[in-house]
Parts: structure tokens; C-alpha cells; sequence
């Protein structure tokens, strides 16, 4: 069956309104996103990572680096791992070995934090950075067989409030964690660096609860693809996939733009502590601020995508993506006016709107994904579309220059721009939903 015959036909099948061990795995991945949002929080590298890194180093560029080694170790090993993860009918193995590799780096970088981040700061900063490198390729892992796993053993009606619930439950826990991370942060919390490694390790810890839960699923048998090609033909194939698929092309080109906020997302903190003058312990306030985006986005959005689509979703997020930048540039202008207190209460938005991109992102971006391709081919699209999006791993650093040399409005006004691209792309997508099957009650 060649490319052309498997975008002809795409999906007009019927998807069966439950799927076996439905409820089963809806708790399981539930308790798996709850502790993976909650135990992420403390690692957070919007807030948490880039705070610490700016302890052992002045460089913005280094700063910008953190988030650009967490989302291209998360986006760059997919389509290694799609090619692989085709050939096989189950994938929960593969999110596994993963998961095992994330969450031990996790622990290893609490533990160079404690031993050397005090003693030795060049070789604490060196060891941070490894261990980050190993904790977002192991996460990076997870992804493609993370999407086809809930694709298989989760119905189109409750994938959208599977992302919601789990993310607005994990969002509350995490917010009251922003307090916890203040206090550790703060001058009445542990001595540096044990403050900061408590805050890792407690993450560590939280983040096996995800581990074990995810263990757990029933996964069901897939089919695996029909057709098995080498790693340069799936390159090559790219080009083809992105003529032969508009709508596919168009959902990648829409989640590119809007994932250019990460432009300004790990200098939002550092921009609030240097330029307004917040202490380091609001870091943990602004956590809790991003989580109550995730929440309130989780829980709206969940509900609209399986009530009235992921088109509306995505629109959604793009629009509310943008109005990060947009905030950050107001706090500044209220900065220079001599309204300073209106500034600190505006950087709080920045990430609010951040913890609703977090949240829709899965929820819109991932389901509409799920609904527009052939099942068969799912792993192959989610390995493509995140291979793309591994270019916008670099987008930190690239913030991080235009910090230094034009400052932070500057920066945030151009990721403003991308980003309101991105809302016009997202508004001209279609709906893929098709005719679903009668509802039946699971046995």
C-alpha cells in the first residue's frame, strides 16, 4: 500500500465507543499523568531549573539552554523510536525502559545538586546539564508509544477528558507544591544548594508514583504497520507525508509557531527577578500561577474537545499562547511607567497562560493528531510531527542571545509576532472528526 492509498482512505473506519479494559486503563493512565504533572512541577523548567541554573552562572545563552535540552530531549529521539515502535502490535515495553531512564536521572540530578552544586559549581553545572540531557531523552522515549497506547485503549470520548482530568488533578497538586517550593526556596527554607536539591528529590519521588501506574496499563494488541521501511527512507518520506497530508501539514505548522513562545517562556522568572525586582522565593508563587492555567485549561478545554472537537481546542491554545509574550511586555511597560506593584501582579499572567499551553497543548494538539490519521500509521505521523518540532528546541537559546544583545521586550515582542501566526494558521484548520460507531457499554 503505498502513501497515497493510506491518505485516501484515512480515517472512515468506525471506532468502537468503548474499548476493552477501558475503564481499567483510564485509571492507570489517570494516576500516571497525576504524579508525572505533580513530580514535573519541582523540575520545572520554566520556573525551578532555569532560577537554579542562573545560581551557578551569569549566561543567559546557558540559562536559554535548559529549556532547549528539555523539549528537544523530548522531541528529538521520536522518530528513531516510531521506526522501531511500528513494527510492534504492543509499545508499553518501550515507554517503559523511557520512563525507568527518566526518573533515575531524575534522582541522579538531585544528588550532583546536593553533592557539588555547594563545593564545585562548574562541576555541578556540567553534571546538571547531563543529567538533564538523560532525564528528557528518557522522557523523549515515552512520547510515540505514549500516543498509540492511548490511542488503542482509550475511545475518542474520553481521551479529551483523560488529558483534562488528569492534568487539572495533577495542576492542583501542583499548585500547592509552588507554595512548598517557596518555602524551600525561600530565606526560611534549607540552606543552599540543599534547598534546591530537597525540591529535586521530592520530584524524583513523586514522579515513580507516574513510573508504576503507567506499568500497570492492559495494553491492548495494535496493528503494526504494513509497510517497514529503513530510517532514511522515513526521512525521506517526510517531504511526502507533508504534500500528500494539508491538514497534517497545517497542524504541524500551527504547533510550531504557537511552540515558539519557549522564545521567552525560561526568561519570564529571570526577567520578573532582575528587572522587577521580585525575590527568588516568588519562583514558587509563579509555579503555582502556572498551574492554575493548567487547571482551569484542563478542565475547560478537556470537555470542548470531546464535546465540539479538537479544531476548537487548537484554536483555543493558539490564541491564549500568545498572550504570554503579550503580558510580559505589558509588565515591562508598567515597569517604566513608575507603576511597579501593577507590574509584579501582571507577571503572574505569563505563566497562567503558559500552564494553559502546557495543558491544551496535549489535550488539542495530540487528540486532533489521534483523530486525522490512519491508526495504522499512528506512530509514524506522532515520530514525524515531533521530529519537526525538535527545531524549536533551540528557540531558548536563540532567546537567550536576543536577551543579551536587545533585551527582554524585544524578545518578547517577536514571540509575540510567531505566535499570533500561529493563531491565524490554527484558525483555518478543518475539523477531522468523523461518524462514530453506536454507543455500547463496556462488558
Amino acid at each position: 500500500m503505498g502513501y497515497k492509498d493510506v491518505h485516501k482512505n484515512q480515517p472512515q473506519e468506525l471506532e468502537p465507543a468503548y474499548l476493552p479494559d477501558e475503564q481499567y486503563n483510564f485509571r492507570a493512565m489517570f494516576l500516571d499523568g497525576v504524579f508525572f504533572m505533580w513530580g514535573s512541577t519541582f523540575a520545572d523548567s520554566a520556573t525551578v531549573l532555569p532560577v537554579f541554573v542562573s545560581t551557578l552562572t551569569s549566561s543567559s545563552v546557558l540559562i536559554g539552554l535548559v529549556a532547549a535540552i528539555r523539549t528537544g530531549g523530548w522531541f528529538l529521539p521520536q522518530l528513531f523510536v516510531a521506526r522501531i515502535a511500528s513494527r510492534l502490535s504492543r509499545k508499553l515495553k518501550v515507554s517503559v525502559i523511557g520512563m525507568a531512564i527518566h526518573r533515575s536521572s531524575f534522582y541522579l540530578m538531585a544528588a550532583s545538586v546536593l553533592l557539588f552544586a555547594g563545593r564545585r559549581p562548574e562541576l555541578a553545572l556540567a553534571l546538571f546539564f547531563f543529567f538533564l540531557v538523560t532525564l528528557s531523552l528518557g522522557d523523549g522515549i515515552t512520547g510515540v508509544p505514549y500516543v498509540d497506547i492511548v490511542g488503542k485503549s482509550i475511545s475518542h470520548r474520553r481521551r479529551g477528558r483523560l488529558f483534562g482530568y488528569y492534568q487539572a488533578m495533577g495542576g492542583l497538586l501542583a499548585f500547592g507544591s509552588g507554595f512548598i517550593i517557596r518555602y524551600l526556596l525561600g530565606p526560611q527554607g534549607p540552606a543552599y544548594p540543599v534547598n534546591y536539591a530537597v525540591v529535586l528529590f521530592t520530584g524524583a519521588v513523586i514522579a515513580t508514583g507516574s513510573f508504576i501506574a503507567f506499568s500497570l496499563v492492559k495494553e491492548p494488541p495494535g496493528q503494526p504497520a504494513t509497510v517497514q521501511v529503513g530510517l532514511w527512507d522515513y526521512l525521506r518520506a517526510v517531504p511526502r507525508y507533508w504534500r500528500e497530508h494539508p491538514v497534517f501539514a497545517r497542524l504541524v505548522t500551527a504547533r510550531l509557531l504557537a511552540n515558539s513562545v519557549w522564545l521567552s517562556i525560561p526568561f519570564f522568572a529571570v526577567f520578573a527577578r532582575d528587572q522587577l525586582g521580585v525575590p527568588a522565593g516568588t519562583v514558587g508563587l509563579y509555579v503555582s500561577a502556572q498551574m492554575v492555567g493548567s487547571v482551569l485549561g484542563s478542565l475547560a478545554l478537556g470537555h470542548a474537545g470531546d464535546r465540539l472537537g479538537n479544531r476548537a481546542v487548537v484554536r483555543a491554545t493558539a490564541a491564549v499562547v500568545s498572550g504570554a509574550p503579550l503580558a510580559g511586555l505589558v509588565a515591562a511597560g508598567a515597569m517604566a511607567a513608575g507603576v511597579p506593584q501593577v507590574a509584579a501582579v501582571v507577571m503572574f499572567m505569563p505563566f497562567m497562560f503558559s500552564g494553559v499551553y502546557a495543558a491544551a497543548g496535549w489535550i488539542g494538539f495530540t487528540n486532533y493528531l489521534i483523530e486525522v490519521v490512519p491508526a495504522e500509521l499512528r506512530p509514524m505521523y506522532t515520530g514525524i510531527m515531533n521530529t519537526v518540532m525538535a527545531v524549536t528546541s533551540f528557540l531558548p537559546v536563540a532567546g537567550g542571545l536576543l536577551v543579551q544583545l536587545a533585551g527582554y521586550q524585544l524578545t518578547f515582542l517577536l514571540t509575540l509576532v510567531t505566535t499570533g501566526l500561529g493563531f491565524w494558521v490554527a484558525s483555518n484548520m478543518p475539523e477531522p472528526r468523523v461518524r462514530q460507531a453506536p454507543n455500547v457499554k463496556p462488558g
